[in-house]
């Protein structure tokens, strides 16, 4: 909250998104018939602390509030609070604040003068800056165009943007997210079928080094059916080719034993796991 209670300044409002209300140091913006007596301390940024004695409303510039009366404040103050609270919309950009109802039609600009967004109360200022406002907001309008051109490239889009002679300053701008996104190409995964009948296809997977089991083990093997996905799992101390390989007739007697038999037997057989 900016306030202090020297050097009185009438007519003068800063737009503040510190300030819980609207305080204002002139009475006469009130309306007479709203006025009412009041007793409220407000405690300030600088510990220091100022007294509000009346409440009532105020027309400021085609926005309707309500505020507190503050004599000691230099300036007075506009809550964003408040704004929001009552439906108004306030934007800050380029030095410029602007604040619009909710048709979207902006009523009050501020303009950033040494830390503050002091605000425009006069006509012929209000539209001066409500002008800049706009102009600022073109003044970084590649990307606009290029959403309103549904993403195109940034090569057509210069064409297009210059051969209409437009004044938007032209520097491509960096990665644009949602065309990262949007334009990178998917893996698109079909279902495959499973194998019918138990045991016909197995697949199988080597894992580890790991932490010592009690029995010194360091690898895992798997082997899952295709058609059930039952899985068994051997431990290894080592990864050589032959205790896995002894490893895989031991399963396949397993196998055998069900009255089943491994047609096919898929794996990615890195650094020769079944190799002799």
């Amino acid at each position: 909250m900016v306030a202090s209670h020297r050097s009185a300044t009438l007519d003068t409002w800063a737009i503040d998104s510190g300030a819980s209300h609207n305080y204002c140091n002139n009475l006469g913006n009130f309306r007479q018939d709203s006025v009412t007596e009041t007793n409220m301390i407000i405690r300030l940024g600088d510990k220091s602390q100022a007294q509000a004695i009346k409440k009532g409303a105020i027309h400021l510039s085609g926005v309707d509030i309500e505020a507190f009366f503050v004599p000691d404040f230099r300036i007075s103050l506009l809550s964003v609070g408040q704004l929001d609270f009552y439906g108004y919309t306030t934007t800050f950009r380029s030095g410029i604040c602007s604040i619009a109802n909710t048709n979207g039609r902006i009523v009050l600009s501020a303009t950033l003068k040494q830390g503050l967004y002091i605000l425009s109360l006069d006509g012929s200022a209000h539209i001066s800056e409500i002008r800049y406002l706009r102009t600022a907001q073109r003044s970084n309008t590649v990307n606009i165009w290029h959403q309103r051109f549904a993403h195109l490239n940034y090569t057509d889009l210069k064409h297009i943007l210059e051969s209409n002679k437009s004044r938007t300053p032209w520097t491509i701008p960096g990665l644009y997210e949602t065309c990262v996104h949007t334009k990178q190409q998917y893996v698109i995964r079909t279902k495959s079928s499973r194998i019918s009948m138990p045991f016909e296809l197995v697949h199988s997977d080597l894992c580890g080094p790991m932490k010592h089991s009690n029995g010194g083990a360091q690898y895992y093997i798997i082997y899952i059916d295709d058609c059930t996905r039952y899985t068994e799992v051997y431990f290894l101390v080592t990864k050589s080719a032959e205790e896995i390989s002894a490893k895989f007739r031991h399963y396949q007697v397993w196998v055998e034993a069900q009255g089943f038999h491994i047609k096919q037997f898929r794996s990615d057989n890195r650094s020769g796991e079944y190799s002799n």
